[in-house]
């Protein structure tokens, strides 16, 4: 439910936006010139650029600030179009804002369609949701709605058209009252919602009945769970609200019953599942799952107890033959236990786990302003434990330790031995997470470089920051005794700008054929489609009975990988002889440009 109410937030926010856009153009130009032809040209003109050109309108027609009408809407973010709606009606009395109010007496689309999920900048902010002014929608009408396949999660073809109506009255964040009604087109499903809040108290009532394969079974990637049907209501005061939840999907059962406290932030509710053998997916399967327990109290103090049971587990490749857990809450601490027994992995190896299970434990400190935590999962193979707060400052340790990787790398088909220790921890600091990872990893087979060149203790040391989608690399520093690399930089969006080096101390660990010290420095910066590396090689190279020689190399290279441009050089002493050589790469123009060329 949680990815429904994401996308359909979205799809309205785009209708806000261009709402927000209209009401910021220049107040005098709009109010006259929508009344006109050149006037409402002109503001097609106008909303591109004020919104970054992330909406588009056309076909403007009748007064902007009375009973507009707009042939085609179109949203887009950076990745293109996501949004269209077709043949918009707003009636609405734009005065009414001067008192506080966006009163509108009806809006309508023809059509809405929706091609993709939207792709925006993350946001990290924490601050508090208001509503700067009242609302009142007397009604709205969409009259088909289009949901493409991949806005729904299914492989191919679209959801059958939805048509929705509804209304909305509302006072704040707080208080208000919506109407929701969506139906299938072809008559097989339909979503109502009739909610209402106030000081005084809550009512909500929520229906879904849908066929197999329908919006929700979609939304939440189970297309074969078969129909569903949910009802859920909420009455009463806001410190004694009504609570109940029923839901059905194919044979799975599930209910929620018992009585919230809003204001006190407490609850008294009983929880069940059941479900019998089912395959909701092609690649998802259960023999049973049960699920009961209860919570009584404050959210941060409760008395709770839940213990959950499913056997026969299978995704894709892997399984697991039985997960228990039991959950048990007092005091303000949670904690729970469990096991995954006989887990089967994908891979040449599928029963490297199966000999024992593994075993987790947790804590959560629910009373504590930055709600810390504590993980173990324990097998004989390998550990993983850590600490986190969830809230507050967050933050997460997490060590790891894996004394022989033998049997876990030939599950993946790798044939090597030796150990890992590692220790990540992330610290999030505002709109960014710091991340660093500290170890060491021993490889002791199979023999030949890479075993040579690590050994048997080589440290690794990263720092990173994660901004978005943007890399901060401070450090990237891999060291043994005969092999050290490190990296630093950035990585964003379309663009490296990199710093690298690599150091052998001697050249034998590679090839006893050859000895002696060789590293390399170098860049890689550019956006992804015109890459600038430039590379310096140094070494002091011999063999069995002959004189170490030292040669240099450079590397230039531009307008990589589409376009490379650039030159490679050496010269020095090579095994005893002279070594002197030059390549340059150049573009030429006319036909067949399109591929690198050499002089």
């Amino acid at each position: 439910m949680r990815r429904t109410a994401r996308w359909a937030a979205q799809v309205l926010g785009g209708l806000v936006l261009l709402a927000a856009l209209l009401l910021a153009l220049p107040l005098a130009a709009v109010v006259g010139g929508s009344a006109t032809q050149p006037g409402r040209a002109a503001i097609e003109r106008l909303v591109p650029s004020v919104s970054g050109g992330m909406v588009r309108v056309t076909g403007l027609s009748g007064w902007l600030f009375g009973a507009a009408r707009i042939g085609r809407i179109e949203v887009s973010d950076a990745h293109g179009p996501w949004l269209t709606i077709d043949d918009l009606t707003l009636d609405w009395s734009p005065l009414r804002l001067f008192g506080g109010e966006v009163m509108v007496q009806r809006i309508a689309a023809d059509r809405v369609a929706v091609t993709r999920r939207p792709v925006f900048p993350a946001s990290n902010s924490s601050s508090t949701v208001g509503l700067p002014v009242r609302v009142n929608i007397a009604a709205l009408h969409v009259g088909r709605v289009d949901l493409a396949a991949p806005v729904v999660g299914q492989v191919a073809g679209a959801m059958p058209s939805l048509t929705v109506d509804g209304m909305a009255r509302l006072q704040g964040i707080d208080a208000g009252t919506v109407r929701l009604a969506v139906h299938r087109l072809d008559g097989a499903g339909q979503y109502t919602l009739d909610a209402s809040l106030s000081p005084a108290g809550v009512h909500a009532a929520l229906h879904l009945d849908e066929p197999a394969g329908g919006l929700v079974g979609s939304l939440a990637t189970l297309p074969a769970i078969g129909a569903i049907t949910a009802d859920a209501t909420l009455d009463g005061k806001l410190n004694a609200i009504a609570t109940n939840v029923t839901l059905t999907a194919g044979e799975l059962r599930a209910r929620v019953a018992g009585q919230v406290d809003a204001t006190g932030r407490a609850a008294n509710l009983e929880v069940s599942a059941d479900a019998p053998a089912m395959a909701p997916r092609a690649d998802l399967s259960w023999r049973g799952i049960t699920l009961k327990g209860h919570l009584n109290g404050p959210f941060d103090k409760p008395e709770a107890s839940a213990t959950l049971v499913a056997e026969g587990l299978s995704l894709g490749q892997a399984g697991i033959a039985r997960v228990t857990a039991d959950i048990q809450g007092n005091a303000g601490r949670l904690t729970m236990s469990g096991a995954l027994d006989r887990i089967r992995l994908p891979g040449p190896q599928p029963d490297v786990l199966e000999a024992a299970p593994l075993e987790v434990t947790a804590t959560l400190q629910l009373d504590a302003a930055d709600r810390p935590g504590t993980f173990r999962l324990q097998h004989p193979l390998f550990s993983v434990d850590g600490t986190a707060a969830i809230a507050g400052q967050q933050h997460a340790e997490v060590h790891l330790n894996v004394p022989e990787i033998a049997p876990l790398a030939a599950a993946g088909g790798v044939a090597v031995a030796g150990r890992v220790a590692l220790t990540l921890r992330a610290d999030r600091q505002g709109e960014d997470t710091q991340v660093t990872v500290q170890g060491n990893v021993g490889v002791t087979s199979p023999p030949g470089p890479v075993a040579a060149l690590l050994g048997q203790d080589t440290t690794l040391d990263v720092l990173a920051t994660l901004h978005g989608q943007t890399v901060r690399l401070s450090r990237l520093n891999v060291g043994s005794g005969t092999f050290s690399a490190g990296m630093s930089g950035t990585v964003a969006p379309g663009a490296l700008d990199l710093e690298w080096r690599v150091a052998v101390a001697d050249l034998t660990k590679i090839d006893p054929a050859v000895n002696g010290p060789f590293s390399a420095t170098g860049k890689a910066s550019g956006p992804a489609d015109n890459v600038t590396i430039t590379a310096d090689l140094t070494g002091d190279i011999g063999a069995p009975g002959i004189t170490p020689g030292k040669i240099t190399a450079q590397v230039r290279l531009a307008g990589l990988p589409n376009a490379p441009t650039g030159h490679i050089s050496a010269h020095g002493t090579l095994l005893g002889a002279p070594l002197e050589f030059s390549v340059a790469a150049t573009r030429e123009n006319g036909p067949g440009a399109n591929g690198p060329g050499a002089n």
